[in-house]
């Protein structure tokens, strides 16, 4: 992945991803072109349980990203823009993705860009930024 735009050190755009044991590097390579703000992600956050998962593994590294891991027990007090039934039931939480990116974030980021699905259903991914801005 290549980045182009300057970014000021101090803020933070964290990519936060859920998925399936089921998903590809595909589903997270899908997202990634998605997403508009892609050339400026600083980091990359994750549950910890997921963080070892075979596929994201092999997209992180392609992409040169050392992901942050999140326990489930820090995504429990995190609101979240999006809420799905099944993020509540099985992670304690409203989105898995905007969750673990809000955590990684630090207390003051913000989500500026809200869940987005892969095309396979496999994976979601939400965008914080340590600095409110307008995209």
């Amino acid at each position: 992945m290549t980045r182009t735009h300057q970014i000021d050190n101090a803020q933070i755009f964290v990519a936060g991803f859920g998925f399936r044991q089921s998903a590809t590097i595909h589903s997270f390579e899908a997202l990634l072109k998605l997403i508009d703000l892609a050339d400026i992600i600083t980091q990359i956050a994750v549950l910890a349980d997921k963080a070892h998962h075979p596929e994201f593994r092999r997209f992180c590294t392609k992409n040169g990203f050392q992901p942050i891991m999140i326990d489930q027990h820090q995504i429990t007090a995190v609101h979240t823009p999006s809420q799905t039934h099944a993020s509540r039931f099985y992670r304690d939480t409203g989105s898995v993705c905007e969750a673990v990116a809000l955590c990684a974030g630090g207390v003051d980021s913000v989500i500026i860009r809200p869940k987005i699905i892969s095309d396979d259903r496999l994976a979601s991914c939400a965008i914080s930024s340590s600095i409110d801005i307008a995209v």
